[in-house]
């Protein structure tokens, strides 16, 4: 008699990476314009994951397992921004821009809970109740360079162009003194790589309405082009001045695929995850 196995996978993600920034800016002469920013990070990530699996012969000693795991992320981090823009004439605008990496330092804390119907004392310490905790230890991104071209066709519309670069293999972890971290960072050096990242949009005005639309294209930032997949999005929108006040609707939707592998150890196979994002924004300012 042949016995069919379940399995079951479930993943609840939250928290937040908030940001509070401190900006400077300043003009020389009439033509070039200077910005800087000092952003100050925290962090709080929660990731809840359960594996459960069923479907066992009817006279099989265990009919059922349970596997929970509980990740809890928190910390705080620091980085920078410069940048310029530049105008060369009334129609064109060059500008750059210089995204520091952003270090962080982070405390992870975790814990796990097993249960089955042959569940006896010898596991019975495997619970939520019991939290790992771990050093502290950093992050430190890549930073990203950006270079930017705006052409104006006076009060009727403008066409930008935006190109960004961020090589993902500087990502790292540390203490490289750690012999893990120091495994983990020659991973990352070996499998990552330049990101390049295209953006494309325009904006046309008929009288006191405007229309917009926009591409965007980032290159995979795994060496193999697989497992994270090149993004593509694209965005149209549409405003209406009524003088006093503006509504603004506007429509994106992204594409990536990746392979998502759900558990560290012991089922090494990847699901294959086609991620489609779409967001409908409406919205309403009135002007003061």
């Amino acid at each position: 008699m042949k016995m069919t196995i379940t399995k079951e996978y479930f993943q609840r993600t939250n928290g937040y990476n908030s940001k509070l920034t401190l900006n400077f800016a300043g003009q020389y002469q009439q033509n070039l314009y200077l910005g800087a920013s000092l952003n100050f990070h925290n962090v709080l990530f929660d990731q809840y994951t359960e594996f459960t699996e069923g479907g066992y012969d009817a006279n099989s000693e265990i009919q059922f397992v349970n596997f929970d795991n509980y990740l809890r992320t928190e910390g705080s981090g620091f980085s920078f921004n410069l940048g310029a823009i530049a105008k060369l004439n009334e129609n064109v605008r060059v500008g750059g821009s210089y995204q520091s990496p952003t270090w962080y330092r982070l405390l992870d804390d975790t814990s796990q809970r097993i249960n089955s119907d042959l569940a006896d004392s010898e596991i019975g310490f495997i619970d939520f109740n019991v939290v790992n905790l771990f050093d502290v230890y950093r992050i430190k991104t890549p930073g990203k360079v950006n270079a930017s071209l705006a052409i104006i066709f006076g009060p009727q519309g403008l066409l930008s162009f935006d190109y960004g670069y961020q090589d993902m293999s500087e990502a790292e972890l540390r203490p490289t003194s750690d012999p893990s971290f120091n495994d983990e960072n020659s991973f990352i050096a070996s499998q990552l790589g330049g990101v390049d990242t295209f953006r494309i949009g325009g904006e046309y005005r008929l009288d006191n309405v405007s229309l917009r639309g926009g591409y965007r294209f980032e290159g995979s930032p795994y060496q193999d082009g697989v497992t994270i997949g090149d993004l593509e999005a694209i965005s149209l929108g549409i405003g209406v001045n009524f003088g006093g006040s503006r509504l603004d609707l506007a429509y994106s939707r992204s594409e990536q695929s990746a392979r998502q592998q759900l558990f560290s150890t012991g089922f090494p196979s990847t699901a294959l995850v086609n991620n489609t994002n779409t967001n409908i924004i409406l919205g309403y300012t009135l002007n003061l």
